[in-house]
C-alpha cells in the first residue's frame, strides 16, 4: 500500500508544472465491501431502495437482474398457489432455493413452499441489503443454492420515527397508503430495545377501463401461413357473454343472443386470417366481427392487498464479550384477488336448452315449434354480473408469528482463538396460510336452475325439477339469456 501511494504522488508531482484544471482519479485505492469477497457481493442501501421504489421492499428489489423472477403484490396465482408474499427467487430457480437472512441468521418460512416473507422485515430499521448469487451454498447449506441475501437492521438506532405516505395511480383509481412508527432506546448502560410496527393497505383494479394497453393479445391460427401467431383482440368463437346457440341443421345454429336476451342476430366470424386453435378469432374493433374478449371481464390488474407487522428487538451486554438479543415478528397480510374461472365454466359444461323453457323468447320458441327442435345448446360464458357474480374472488390470509434469541461472544485474551466470535440462537416460527373463494357456482345445480318452466299449478316460473318430482323445492330459476337478466 505504501508503495502505490507514493506511486501515485509522484505522477501528480511529475505534473505539476503542466497546466491542469481538473485530475479525476478513478477506482483508485478506494475500498468497496461489495468486492471484497471471493463472490462479488450486491449492496444496496435503504436510500436507495426507497428511490428504485416508494412502495414495499419487494417492488425495490424486483428491479434488480438478480431478482427478476421474485414473487410480489402484484403476482397472480391459483387458489393454490401463494401470491402477494414477497418471496426472493435469485436466477428464478425457485424461492425455496434462495436462503434470505435477517441480520445474518435465518427466518422462519411464511408460505407452504418455504419462502421468506420479505414484506414482514421492519423497513425503517434497514441499513442495507447485500445478496450474492455464486459459492453460497458451500458456506450455508443447500438451502442456498442460487445464493443468499442478508437484510442488515441498524439494531444501534435511538429515536422515534413516523412515515406516512399516500398514493394513487393517475387513473384515480388503486389508492394506497404506508405508515409506520419506529422506536429505540438504551437501557441502562448495556440494554437497548426498538420497536417497529407497519401498516400497509392497497385499494384492487378490477377493469381495464381508460388503460388502452390493453389488446386482448393471444394465439391464432392462419390459413397457409404459420400454425399459431399472435395476434391482438383474439376473442372466443364459440360462447360469448349472451349465449351462442349450437343446434346443427336448423336456422338457429351460430346464432347470439343480445344483451336483453329478447333477441338473436347471426354470430359473425373474422374471414380468412385470425381462425384460430380452440375457437379464436382476431376480432378488432370496427371489423364487425362477433365475439367478447373473455380476459376483460374484472381482471385483477392489482389486487386488494392488507399487511400489518410488528417487530420488536432487545439485546443486553452480559459482559464486554457476552452479548444476548431476543428479536421476534409478527405479521398478518390478506389478498383478494379475482377469479376468472366462472367466466370460462360453461364453455367447457355447456347449456341445455329445452323447448319450453320459460324465459326463451316467444319467437325463438316458435321457431323451435316449426322445426321441430326439441333442444338445444347454449355455449355461454359467465360475467362478472351474474353468473361469475358469485366465484368472482379468491382470498388468502398469512400470518407469521416468529421468536427468536441467540448470543454473540467475542474472545479476547490473547491465545490462538484472540478475536474470533461465537454466535448461536434458537428460533422458533409459526405460519399459518387461509385461502378462502368466495360464492362459487356448482355445476351440479345450476343445470336445474336454467331448466325453468311455468309451474301449471300456480302460473310462475320454476324450475322443471320441482315441478315434475318435488325435489329442491329451493331451486331458484335462472334466466341464461343475455347478461344479467
Amino acid at each position: 500500500m505504501l508503495a502505490a501511494g507514493l506511486g501515485t504522488v509522484g505522477q501528480v508531482i511529475a505534473q505539476e508544472g503542466e497546466d491542469l484544471e481538473e485530475i479525476v482519479v478513478t477506482g483508485s485505492r478506494i475500498e468497496r465491501s461489495g468486492m471484497n469477497t471471493p463472490n462479488p457481493v450486491t449492496t444496496v442501501s435503504s436510500e436507495e431502495l426507497s428511490n428504485m421504489s416508494p412502495g414495499g421492499i419487494i417492488q425495490a428489489l424486483n428491479q434488480l437482474p438478480q431478482f427478476y423472477a421474485s414473487t410480489s403484490i402484484e403476482d397472480a396465482g391459483g387458489f393454490f398457489a401463494t401470491p402477494g408474499s414477497g418471496n426472493l427467487n435469485l436466477r428464478g430457480l425457485g424461492t425455496n432455493r434462495t436462503l434470505t437472512l435477517l441480520n445474518g441468521k435465518r427466518v422462519a418460512s411464511s408460505t407452504r413452499f418455504g419462502g421468506t416473507d420479505i414484506n414482514l422485515f421492519p423497513e425503517a430499521l434497514i441499513r442495507n441489503v447485500e445478496s450474492v448469487t455464486g459459492g453460497a451454498s458451500a458456506a450455508y447449506g443447500t438451502d442456498a443454492v442460487t445464493g443468499v441475501t442478508n437484510f442488515i437492521l441498524d439494531t444501534d438506532y435511538t429515536g422515534f420515527t413516523a412515515h406516512t405516505q399516500l398514493g394513487t395511480t393517475d387513473r384515480g383509481d388503486g389508492d394506497n397508503s404506508e405508515s409506520s412508527i419506529t422506536f429505540g432506546m438504551d437501557v441502562g448502560e448495556k440494554g437497548h430495545i426498538l420497536m417497529s410496527a407497519d401498516m400497509y393497505e392497497q385499494d384492487g383494479i378490477f377493469t381495464y377501463a381508460d388503460r388502452d394497453w390493453y389488446k386482448g393479445w393471444g394465439t391464432v391460427n392462419t390459413p397457409g401461413g404459420p400454425a399459431e401467431v399472435w395476434a391482438p383482440y383474439v376473442k372466443s368463437t364459440q360462447a360469448t357473454f349472451n349465449g351462442v346457440i349450437s343446434a346443427p341443421g336448423t336456422s338457429l345454429h351460430r346464432q347470439e343472443f343480445n344483451d336483453a336476451g329478447t333477441d338473436i342476430s347471426r354470430f359473425v366470424e373474422c374471414p380468412g386470417a385470425g381462425v384460430g386453435p380452440a375457437g379464436r378469432h382476431s376480432a378488432p374493433p370496427g371489423s364487425g366481427c362477433s365475439g367478447d374478449l373473455f380476459g376483460a371481464d374484472r381482471p385483477t390488474v392489482s389486487p386488494d392487498f392488507e399487511r400489518k407487522n410488528l417487530f420488536v428487538y432487545a439485546d443486553y451486554d452480559v459482559t464486554d464479550n457476552l452479548n444476548v438479543f431476543f428479536q421476534g415478528i409478527h405479521g398478518q397480510s390478506t389478498r383478494t384477488s379475482t377469479n376468472g374461472a366462472g367466466q370460462f365454466q360453461f364453455v367447457f359444461s355447456p347449456m341445455i336448452i329445452y323447448s319450453g323453457n320459460a324465459f326463451l323468447p316467444p319467437e325463438i320458441q316458435q321457431v323451435m315449434d316449426d322445426e321441430g327442435i326439441s333442444q338445444f345448446t347454449l355455449n355461454r360464458m359467465g360475467h362478472s354480473s351474474d353468473l361469475a357474480k358469485g366465484g368472482a374472488a379468491t382470498e388468502q390470509d398469512i400470518t407469521l408469528t416468529s421468536g427468536t434469541v441467540g448470543f454473540e461472544y467475542e474472545f479476547t485474551g490473547g491465545g490462538f482463538m484472540d478475536g474470533w466470535q461465537l454466535d448461536g440462537y434458537y428460533q422458533k416460527g409459526k405460519s399459518d396460510t387461509d385461502a378462502y373463494q368466495h360464492g362459487g357456482i356448482r355445476i351440479d345445480r345450476i343445470h336445474m336452475a336454467h331448466d325453468a318452466v311455468i309451474d301449471p299449478a300456480t302460473g310462475q316460473v320454476a324450475c322443471n325439477v320441482t315441478v315434475v318430482s318435488g325435489l329442491y323445492p329451493d331451486c331458484v330459476p335462472l334466466n341464461p339469456f343475455g347478461v344479467a337478466t
